[in-house]
């Protein structure tokens, strides 16, 4: 008999702490599930878009989204938006523990914090979570950010950033701003356009690209001279893994690696859509699969991939 009260009593103190565990077993599956389904399907929305449009101060915003994959936005967006706020994102694992401890530093002399988020923790946070500056936000945003890094590319990280940032009061993603503010499609931005649009990502709501202040023509400029000296869009191979197309552009003389294509150049084409470098195109036919090759000045093929054919 008292053998079964203690085992009894036992069995009672063992169960909140099971059901805890199981509780956060499936909450752990289940978000692991929606980012690596993410990592194929575009994100329909944000949590941010959904406070935008819902929770806002003002009852509510009418929110401006569609999505442009990565091979319909212009290398440039990408490398603008890398040299305003992440320089060291192909190089981090979504911590930039330099720029933590700069912050931490600064911020005991500051009034207002300085943050030091890099692109894969904005996209965790905007993604999935709320603004705050709460522990439990910040647990969160610590716990997407690794989940985000082991399950996506770099490519994915920074394709969904530039979809789901917010350029202005209710205009999220690359694609909607640039028909807004520019009159352009996401693939027609230059140099210009793309420094501005990432100027304003510290604060979308203070700085308006509807009307640029000396500030932010000043903030623009400095980024222009940040996308020279990363090495202009060739940075973007630093991104590393293959791209959906499994090859990229090379120019004449380069040394043949993997990486990066913003688009695949048409049979014939000297110059690289992507950064204007000359380069020599050519396809052949293996049968029913197209083999694109590039070769150098010289004539030496740089690299020999195969990509699927038609029928």
């Amino acid at each position: 008999m008292g053998t079964d009260i203690v085992a009894k009593s036992k069995r009672r103190r063992r169960g909140p702490g099971r059901l805890i565990l199981k509780l956060v077993s499936v909450v752990v599956l289940l978000s692991v599930s929606v980012v690596w389904v993410l990592r194929w399907y575009p994100p329909l929305t944000s949590a941010f878009m959904l406070r935008s449009q819902y929770f806002s101060d003002n009852g509510g915003t009418r929110i401006a989204h569609r999505w442009a994959p990565w091979e319909r936005i212009s290398p440039l967006v990408a490398l603008a938006v890398i040299a305003a706020e992440d320089q060291k994102f192909p190089r981090h694992w979504g911590f930039d523990l330099q720029q933590i401890r700069n912050a931490v530093r600064e911020n005991k002399h500051r009034s207002h914090a300085r943050g030091a988020s890099t692109i894969t923790q904005q996209v965790a946070k905007n993604l999935f979570l709320w603004p705050g500056r709460s522990y439990v936000r910040k647990g969160l945003e610590v716990y997407f950010t690794v989940v985000l890094e082991l399950l996506w590319s770099k490519q994915r990280i920074l394709e969904v950033y530039l979809n789901i940032a917010e350029f202005a009061p209710g205009v999220f993603g690359v694609a909607a701003a640039s028909t807004r503010y520019f009159a352009k499609s996401t693939e027609s931005l230059d140099a210009d356009d793309a420094a501005l649009l990432a100027a304003v990502l510290p604060n979308p709501r203070r700085l308006k690209l509807s009307r640029p202040t000396p500030y932010l023509r000043t903030r623009a400029q400095w980024i222009r001279r940040q996308m020279d000296q990363l090495g202009g869009v060739r940075y973007l191979d630093s991104l590393a893994g293959m791209s959906g197309h499994g090859f990229r552009m090379v120019a004449m003389g380069e040394a043949p690696s993997r990486g990066i294509a913003p688009r695949i150049a048409e049979a014939g084409e000297e110059t690289c859509p992507a950064c204007s470098r000359r380069v020599c195109w050519k396809e052949r036919r293996a049968g029913t699969r197209p083999i694109v090759g590039y070769e150098s000045s010289e004539g030496q093929a740089l690299m020999d991939e195969s990509r699927p054919g038609p029928g």
